[in-house]
């Protein structure tokens, strides 16, 4: 078996072969190109263009700003007011998760023994759970957090084709470790390179590359940094550089980690152990009961999408 990561460039040409079968539409990629600057203001009269260029996905996100998510006191049936409602950073991830979404809705993901659903509840309960944290902290950042929480498995997608050749002992999840740590054994590489490099493809951030890539990886060591700087007395020895820690990434994966707790994607014993690592941001029962309260809303939103079947 692979005990090694493939290469950068063998990661490249592995992305390459199976990025056409998630391709975005030419509308979602007109969109991604105008909006691929996050410096430069785009007037909202090319993105509402862009959007009813594609009926299809005008229609999903309407869809979307009228679901259970946004709770809103009468619907919206205007591309143009919904924009602003649902900011460009998830217009620009919900138009590059239709493609994708519909696609796996619909598939059995055989290699992680998972319904392709319960892909698709995941990705949507990460990205809300991620949004709700990144609020509570830095507003601004609410959509960054809500597009890389969406996002986050979307190389689980490209997985299927890289072990097409090598065939399937058994189910990857439930894991009772890091899925990344099985995957790499069993196959060379992992999902989350594998979606790091498909987010370049698609042009999004650095930022959202790097998180998608490596939301895996362990955090503890920062957060153990950076809470025994803060807490240093004079003269104590600085243990890493006094630079702020992008709690982003943090967000995003407590999010992953408790919908896998959630839908069983994880053995118990594995998560505790996960979410232990955060107790600087989520110190108690009630924190997690609060982010699961926002989690609840993704079933709903998804069984309007593909209908009354559950995950």
């Amino acid at each position: 078996m692979p005990t090694t990561l493939l290469s950068p460039t063998q990661v490249e040409r592995l992305v390459e072969r199976q990025a056409h079968l998630l391709a975005p539409s030419p509308a979602v990629q007109r969109l991604l190109d105008l909006t691929s600057d996050p410096d430069l203001e785009v007037p909202s009269r090319q993105i509402v263009d862009i959007l009813q260029s594609e009926p299809a996905l005008a229609a999903q996100v309407l869809q979307w700003v009228n679901s259970a998510i946004f709770s809103l006191p009468s619907p919206v049936s205007d591309i143009r007011r919904a924009i602003p409602l649902l900011g460009l950073n998830r217009v620009r991830a919900l138009a590059l998760s239709q493609a994708f979404f519909n696609k796996a809705a619909k598939e059995e993901m055989a290699i992680y023994g998972i319904k392709g659903l319960t892909f698709c509840l995941h990705g949507l309960e990460t990205a809300l759970g991620a949004a709700y944290l990144m609020k509570q902290r830095q507003p601004t950042r609410e959509g960054d957090a809500f597009t890389a929480g969406l996002l986050h498995d979307i190389g689980m997608l490209l997985m299927g084709g890289v072990v097409e050749n090598l065939g399937i002992q058994k189910p990857l999840l439930p894991a009772d470790r890091p899925l990344c740590a099985i995957e790499r054994e069993r196959f060379g590489v992992d999902h989350a390179s594998m979606g790091g490099t498909l987010a370049s493809h698609w042009r999004l951030s650095a930022e959202q590359q790097g998180i998608i890539a490596d939301h895996h990886r362990d955090p503890g060591h920062r957060l153990a940094m950076e809470q025994m700087n803060r807490f240093a007395r004079p003269g104590d020895p600085v243990l890493a550089p006094p630079q702020p820690v992008d709690e982003l990434p943090f967000m995003v994966q407590i999010a992953d980690r408790c919908s896998e707790r959630r839908l069983m994607i994880c053995t118990a014993t594995s998560q505790e152990q996960d979410l232990r690592r955060y107790r600087q941001i989520m110190p108690d029962e009630a924190s997690y009961t609060a982010l699961e309260d926002q989690m609840d809303r993704a079933a709903a939103t998804l069984a309007s999408m593909f209908g009354n079947h559950g995950p």
